[in-house]
C-alpha cells in the first residue's frame, strides 16, 4: 500500500547543471509522457526484478486508475511479494519496459522552456514544397482533404512572435501538434522538461533575455520534476506576478532546493497548485519564498487536515509569518472535516478576506472558545457541497468571523455587533442537507420528550422550508451578512426576512414561551425587541398531503394603477374583486392565464400589465393593534411586492390564505 509519508526516492544532489540538462541520463524522480496516450507518469525504480530477465521501469502514473499496484511485485510461482518503491496515491503503480535503442520511444522526457515557447508562439515554418500532382476531383468524401492556404501567413507569424512582447504566456501539457521545429520529432510532446537545455546552447539569461516581460505563466502538467526547476524560470522573470502550476508532480521539497528558491518568486502574488498533490505542511514550508503571495490556490489536493502553523514553525529555520499578505485561499475539492483543524490552522492569517471550502466534508462546526480569536480580516466564505445541516453550524461559522473596519478605533473593534460574516455562498440542495445529523462528539440520552420536541434537529426543519423560505432564514440568523450566494442583501429585503423569521418561529412552536424559542433560534428575542412580535399569528399546521393542503385562497383585484403600502392601496374607481383558489405550486407565468378568466379582462393575459401581491398581515403589527383600537383597522400598512418573475412558483413569494393579488391592467 501506498504510504504518502514514506520517505522521498533517491534523488541527484542539487546542482545547476543538474536542473540545465536532466534528460540526458534518467534519475529516479524523471517526469515523463506515454506518447501514444499522452499520460504522464513519474519514474520510481530503474532496476531488475527477480526472477524476470531485463531492466524495468517502476513508474508512478498521475492518473491512479491507469496504475495496477503500488510498487510490490508478486513472484507468481513462489507467491512471495516484494515492494520496489511507493506511490503517493494508492495503486498509481506499474512495471514497464525501458525504451530500446533503435526502436521508436515510447516515453517522451519534454523539453527546455524556450524551445516549448518558441514552439507555440513563434514556429519556425519550413518552406512550402511545391509538388506536381495530378488534378484531383473533389467530392463531398474527400471535400476535407483539400489544402487552404493563407495568404501572408508567414508575416503574420514574424509579427505575433514577438517574444519579448508575451504578457501572459500557457505552456500547460501543450502538444506541439502541427508545428514542427527544425531539432523535434513532429510527434514529440512539447511539454516543458527543465528550464535550459545546454546541449542546444542554452543558458542561464536566455530567459530573461528573449521574453522578459512575462506576467502570467501557466506550467500546468508539465513534465518539471522538482521546484527548484521552476525556480530556474521564474527567477529570470522578473515581471511575472501569476503561476498557474495545476495537476504537476513535483518531489517533496527539501533543503538543498532553497539556495535556488530564494529570490525566484518575490513578485509572485498569485499561485495555483490544484490537483498537485502537496500537502498543507509543505505549503507552509514553501510560503516563505513566496513573500508577496495574495491568492493561493490549493483545491483537489487530498489534503484532510490542516496542520496549524505552530507545528511547522518549530522547523523552520529562520521562522516567519506564513502567508502575511495573503487575501483569498482557495481548499475546495478537498478532504477536509473537522472545521476546528481549519481554524486553528488560518486563524491568524492578518490579511485572509475571502476563504473557498467547497467540496469538502465539513459537517459540523464549533463555536472557538475565544470569539475574538481569529479570521481578523475575513469577510466571505464559501461552503457549497459540504454536509451542513444544522442552523447553528451556520450560526457558529458566523461567530467564528471577526470582521471591524481599521479606521475604527478600538472600543469599536471589541464591540460584538461588528463581528460576523459580510458575505456567504452556500447553495443548499440535496447534497447539503441529506446527511446524517448526529456526531460521535454528541452525547446522547440527554434530553427529555419534550426538549426532544423543541430541539427537533435543524435538518427536519429544512426540510419543512419551502425553497422560497432558505434565503430569507439564512439572513435572519447571520445580522452582518451584506451577500448571500453573490446577490447583495438589501436593508428592506434584510427587514422582512428577519419579521418572517419571528412568525415562522412562532408556527414552529406555538406553545413554547420565549425563553424556549430563543433557545434553538436564538435570534429571536433580539428580533422581537426590534420588530416587535406579530399580534396573532395562526398555531402550526401539521403538514399533510392532501390536495386542499396545498391550495391558497386568495383575494384578487383588478385595477388601473400600482398598489401601495398606505391606505386606500388600490385606485378606488373601476375595481373588480373576486377570490380564487390555487396551488402553491403554480408558475406565476400561468397564474397570469387564471388571473385574466377569473377576472374577465378583455384581451386576456397579455392585457395585464403587472401582478402584485399585498399581504394581509399588516406591515408594523404593533402599529395595527393601535389602529384597530382606534376602529381604523382598515386603515393598517400593507407590505406590497410585485411578482415579477413568470418563472418562478407562487410558493417562492411567500404567500399565504388569505393575502390579496393585485393585478394591474394596462390602459388602452
Amino acid at each position: 500500500m501506498a504510504d504518502p509519508d514514506s520517505p522521498a526516492s533517491p534523488q541527484l544532489s542539487s546542482s545547476a547543471s543538474r536542473n540545465v540538462s536532466p534528460f540526458h541520463s534518467l534519475a529516479l524522480g524523471t517526469r515523463l509522457v506515454h506518447r501514444s496516450t499522452s499520460q504522464r507518469c513519474t519514474l520510481r525504480y530503474v532496476g531488475t526484478i527477480p526472477p524476470t530477465l531485463g531492466q524495468w521501469w517502476g513508474v508512478e502514473w498521475d492518473d491512479p486508475l491507469r496504475g495496477k499496484h503500488s510498487g510490490t511485485y508478486v513472484d507468481p510461482a513462489s507467491g512471495e511479494a516484494k515492494q520496489y518503491f511507493t506511490c503517493r496515491l494508492e495503486g498509481a503503480g506499474t512495471f514497464v519496459r525501458p525504451d530500446e535503442p533503435g526502436k521508436p520511444p515510447k516515453f517522451a522526457r519534454g523539453v527546455s522552456f524556450l524551445k516549448a515557447l518558441r514552439a507555440k508562439y513563434a514556429p519556425d515554418l519550413r518552406p512550402t514544397q511545391i509538388q506536381e500532382q495530378d488534378k484531383v476531383q473533389y467530392t463531398r468524401k474527400n471535400l476535407a482533404d483539400i489544402e487552404i492556404e493563407t495568404p501572408n501567413m508567414d508575416g503574420v507569424i514574424r509579427r505575433v512572435g514577438r517574444l519579448d512582447k508575451l504578457r501572459e504566456v500557457g505552456l500547460g501539457g501543450w502538444k506541439g501538434g502541427n508545428a514542427v521545429t527544425q531539432d523535434s520529432d513532429k510527434e514529440d510532446a512539447l511539454d516543458v522538461g527543465c528550464a535550459f537545455d545546454e546541449s542546444s546552447g542554452e543558458t542561464v539569461g536566455d530567459i530573461a533575455r528573449i521574453c522578459p516581460n512575462i506576467r502570467l505563466l501557466d506550467l500546468s502538467r508539465s513534465l518539471l520534476p522538482r521546484w527548484e526547476d521552476v525556480a530556474f524560470i521564474c527567477r529570470e522573470l522578473r515581471q511575472l506576478n501569476t503561476l498557474i502550476l495545476h495537476f504537476n508532480r513535483f518531489e517533496p521539497y527539501c533543503s538543498e532546493d532553497a539556495r535556488v528558491l530564494q529570490g525566484a518568486f518575490d513578485k509572485v502574488t498569485d499561485l495555483r497548485l490544484d490537483g498537485t498533490l502537496i500537502g498543507w505542511s509543505e505549503i507552509l514550508f514553501l510560503s516563505k519564498y513566496f513573500p508577496s503571495l495574495e491568492t493561493l490556490q490549493i483545491g483537489s489536493n487530498a489534503l484532510d487536515r490542516l496542520s496549524p502553523p505552530g507545528d511547522v514553525q518549530n522547523l523552520l529555520d529562520p521562522p516567519h509569518q506564513a502567508f502575511a499578505h495573503l487575501r483569498q485561499l482557495n481548499l475546495s475539492n478537498n478532504n477536509l472535516g473537522c472545521w476546528s483543524d481549519i481554524y486553528q490552522a488560518l486563524m491568524d492569517l492578518p490579511m485572509l478576506e475571502r476563504l473557498y471550502l467547497s467540496d469538502n466534508r465539513i459537517g459540523r462546526i464549533a463555536v472557538p472558545p475565544n470569539l475574538c480569536a481569529g479570521f481578523p480580516a475575513l469577510q466571505h466564505i464559501t461552503l457549497n457541497d459540504n454536509p451542513v445541516n444544522e442552523w447553528s453550524d451556520l450560526e457558529a461559522l458566523d461567530d467564528c468571523v471577526r470582521w471591524a473596519p481599521q479606521h475604527e478605533d478600538a472600543a469599536a473593534k471589541v464591540d460584538q455587533t461588528l463581528r460576523g460574516l459580510r458575505s456567504l455562498t452556500f447553495a443548499i440542495g440535496a447534497g447539503s442537507v441529506e446527511h446524517e445529523t448526529s456526531s460521535p462528539n454528541e452525547p446522547r440520552g440527554t434530553r427529555n420528550d419534550k426538549d426532544k420536541v423543541l430541539a427537533q434537529s435543524s435538518l427536519e426543519r429544512l426540510k419543512d422550508l419551502q425553497p422560497g423560505d432558505i434565503r430569507p432564514s439564512i439572513i435572519a440568523r447571520l445580522p452582518r451578512l451584506e451577500m448571500l450566494n453573490g446577490s447583495p442583501i438589501s436593508s428592506s429585503e434584510r427587514k422582512d426576512a428577519e419579521r418572517w423569521y419571528i412568525g415562522h418561529v412562532q408556527r414552529q412552536l406555538p406553545e413554547a414561551d420565549d425563553e424556549q424559542r430563543t433557545q434553538y433560534w436564538r435570534r429571536y428575542a433580539r428580533l422581537v425587541q426590534e420588530h416587535g412580535a406579530p399580534s396573532s399569528l395562526p398555531n402550526a399546521v401539521k403538514t399533510t398531503s392532501t390536495l386542499g393542503s396545498k391550495l391558497l385562497e386568495l383575494r384578487i383585484q383588478a385595477s388601473s394603477s400600482v398598489p401601495i403600502a398606505h391606505t386606500p392601496h388600490t385606485t378606488p374607481t373601476s375595481i373588480r374583486h373576486s377570490a380564487m383558489r390555487v396551488l402553491r405550486s403554480t408558475p406565476i407565468r400561468q397564474l397570469r392565464s387564471k388571473l385574466a378568466k377569473q377576472l374577465k379582462i378583455s384581451g386576456g393575459a397579455a392585457a395585464i400589465g403587472s401582478v402584485w401581491a399585498m399581504l394581509a398581515e399588516a406591515a408594523h403589527p404593533d402599529e395595527a393593534a393601535a389602529e384597530a383600537g382606534n376602529g381604523r383597522g382598515d386603515e393598517q400598512e400593507r407590505i406590497v411586492f410585485e411578482l415579477d418573475d413568470d418563472a418562478r412558483q407562487l410558493s417562492w413569494y411567500q404567500l399565504s390564505s388569505g393575502d390579496s393579488i393585485i393585478v394591474v391592467i394596462d390602459s388602452p
